[in-house]
């Protein structure tokens, strides 16, 4: 999987359940991905039923999810993302002796 597709499904599995707008701040308009590159990973992500759309019973509006079937496999890519993360901003600071 690509890197903005893992953090696609790493944003949703930490939320739980997301509105697709909260989707469109986090990686289009923060600038992290044009809009098209994001709604091709998104798709992606939906084709292999990583993440699936439902009807919120609290808000009534589409959101976002994992299904419980992909949880486990959701995890393993959320932890490698964080220690990736945390790995890149170790490296990218500059070290003072």
């Amino acid at each position: 999987m690509a890197r903005i597709t893992d953090d696609i499904l790493c944003f949703i599995y930490n939320k739980g359940e997301t509105r697709y707008t909260d989707l469109l701040d986090a990686f289009v308009n923060s600038g992290k991905c044009a809009n098209q590159t994001f709604i091709n990973h998104k798709k992606e992500l939906e084709k292999v039923g990583l993440i699936k759309k439902k009807i919120s019973e609290l808000t009534k509006r589409p959101v976002y999810y994992v299904p419980d079937e992909h949880k486990e496999e959701a995890a393993h890519f959320f932890y490698r993302n964080l220690l990736h993360h945390l790995i890149d901003d170790y490296f990218s600071k500059e070290k003072i002796p």
